[in-house]
């Protein structure tokens, strides 16, 4: 027997489609009751979204910080560390000159030496120093994973500023003596045996010797070059605060996922032919 194809059939036999498409299953569930549904598998979603936020958060959020401001001492026009300072210009350049100083390998040697560390370039990172535009001020920012840490860093880096200033004064001006006590020496050396050299050779001398006397009590004077510090206090320290808005973010988009996937899971099938 031939079989008859759909088309030879009359209007009445065939198969009738129903003009508003796919018939949606009626025994569907709604996102509500699917979350209900895998409450615990929602709610294990939803936690660990919040989680990887807080943890992406504490990631990248900004270390305790503590700051400690010095205030330089204007030097002398005998200073052997800056002289010559003169006008709010020169006061400028020595302020940004004296800032670049405060992480120099002869500063942090001695910070990784009060604080028994060996990690200069990890102390290079966390300490920065920038000059007040407006005075002869120095303000470090010492940066640590709390705040006693940080604490301890800048003051330590302002008392090593002080320490290693110190020492190059010192060093200075025995230099600057050493090379005037040459001076004199050649002086007398070329005057010796000439009685008409030895009058001129005696106004040099002496005058050598109040250049010395000047610089060695410039330099008394000038010390380590700080009029006063500022230590960092502890209840100044600026830390990071509970990342509220990561917080809220990971609990909405995890809320997000956990409706998508109860619900797909409950609806294994959305539609029938």
């Amino acid at each position: 027997m031939t079989r008859m194809s759909t088309d030879t059939l009359l209007p009445r036999e065939r198969p009738q489609m129903d003009p508003r498409g796919p018939v949606m299953d009626e025994s569907q569930v709604g996102v509500v009751a699917a979350v209900w549904r895998y409450k615990w598998s929602s709610a294990a979603i939803v936690i660990v979204a919040v989680l990887l936020s807080v943890g992406a958060a504490l990631v990248v959020a900004p270390q305790a910080k503590a700051t400690a401001t010095i205030a330089l001492s204007t030097p002398g026009q005998t200073s052997v560390l800056a002289p010559g300072i003169q006008g709010d210009a020169s006061l400028a350049r020595y302020t940004a000159q004296r800032s670049g100083f405060v992480t120099s390998d002869a500063v942090l040697a001695d910070v990784a030496q009060q604080l028994g560390r060996s990690d200069i370039t990890k102390l290079r990172n966390d300490l920065s120093a920038s000059p007040s535009s407006t005075s002869n001020t120095i303000v470090i920012t010492a940066s640590a994973p709390n705040g006693s840490d940080a604490v301890r860093l800048a003051d330590a880096a302002a008392n090593a500023y002080r320490t290693e200033t110190k020492k190059d004064v010192q060093r200075l001006t025995d230099a600057s003596v050493a090379s005037i006590d040459q001076s004199a020496a050649n002086v007398r050396n070329a005057a010796a045996g000439s009685a008409a050299a030895s009058g001129s050779a005696s106004s040099t001398l002496s005058q050598l010797a109040v250049n010395a006397s000047d610089i060695r009590t410039s330099s008394a004077l000038f010390g380590d070059g700080v009029d006063y510090v500022i230590a960092p206090r502890a209840d100044a320290v600026a830390v990071a605060s509970l990342p509220i808005k990561e917080i809220g973010v990971g609990f909405i988009l995890g809320l997000v996922i956990a409706a998508t996937v109860a619900w797909l899971r409950a609806n294994p099938r959305r539609t029938h032919a």
